[in-house]
Parts: structure tokens; sequence; C-alpha cells
């Protein structure tokens, strides 16, 4: 049986920082690679591979959920790891509005899985958007300290009204995500 690598995200396409974030490029110095706009997501759960029927058995479960619409705003400059500035190798934007309603998402979400007996994250949820990688080898700790003093104002809310599943498809290319399922 076919297996498909998924996860379940809120896609975030509309946000215009991809051209802020060109301008600011220059400054890193061709040390990170900006992610396209098009793949802009959350993440509220990464699966990995799972079994057709696995998927189907996941999205019965899911379509019980229901989320109220609300507005997503971003603003606020991260990196991954966390408190890690040597290491950083992901730059990141969190929510300035939105988060209670995503961390509210993801814990029911956490309940179906438990139920299903998916492992379910230990850690806090922190609720981000990817715009950047650090490229292999970069003085990651100038980097991060650069990143973490930006101010970014993009003064634009997104709304929100579904999460869904997607799969993701890994190429040269770069990956491509497709919605499977709306929820």
């Amino acid at each position: 049986m076919e297996d498909k690598r998924v996860f379940l995200g809120i896609k975030c396409p509309d946000l215009c920082v991809y051209e802020y974030l060109k301008e600011l490029t220059s400054l890193f110095n061709g040390k990170i690679t900006l992610v396209f706009p098009e793949l802009y997501h959350i993440t509220l759960h990464f699966f990995g591979n799972l079994k057709i029927d696995q998927i189907d058995i996941l999205n019965q479960k899911l379509q019980t959920l229901s989320i109220n619409k609300f507005e997503l705003e971003f603003g606020i400059t991260g990196i991954f790891p966390k408190n890690q500035p040597s290491n950083a190798n992901v730059l990141i934007i969190t929510p300035i509005k939105g988060s209670k309603q995503i961390i509210g998402i993801h814990q029911k979400i956490s309940k179906i899985l438990k139920l299903l007996n998916y492992p379910v994250e230990k850690r806090p949820f922190n609720p981000h958007l990817t715009v950047a990688r650090v490229k292999y080898g970069s003085q990651r700790s100038e980097l991060a300290k650069t990143w973490l003093s930006y101010e970014i104002q993009i003064n634009e809310s997104i709304p929100i009204d579904h999460f869904s599943l997607f799969e993701s498809k890994l190429s040269t290319e770069g990956p491509k995500y497709i919605e499977l399922y709306n929820y």
C-alpha cells in the first residue's frame, strides 16, 4: 500500500512578507535561502509517512473538528532552535495576533491524535512561520543576532477559517505541498 508524507497545517500564502524579506537578504550576504510564499504555512503536526488507510481514519476523526474564523497577524522574529543562536538553522516570524486560536486548534488535534495512538509532541507548541533557512557553514550566531534585532511590521491580517492535511512531496527543486483535506 502506498505511503504519503503528510502534515497538518494552516496555509498562509497571502502574506506579503516575501518582498520585504527579499530586501533584507542582501544584508545576509547569501547566507540564507528564503522560503517561497506558496509554501508558507504553520505546522500543527508532522506525521511523516502514513499509509492511505491511516490517512483515511485520521481524516474521519478530524472531520469532527471545527474552528471559528479568526485573524492571524505576524510580526515577531525568531529562530530555531530557540535560544541557540550558534545553532540557528531556521529564521521564523511568529504571530502577534491569533496565537491563542492556533494553540487551541493544536490542543484539539492533539486530543484526537492521542485517541488514535499517534505520538504527540511533548515540547510546548510554538506557532510560527518559517521564512528562511540558514545555509550550511554560515556564521549562525551573528546572523541570528541580526535577524532577532529586526522589527518586522507587516501590518496585514490573514483571515483563517480552516486548517488542512497536506501531502509533502520532496524533490530536487524543493518541496511541494498538496492540500488533501480541509477542516
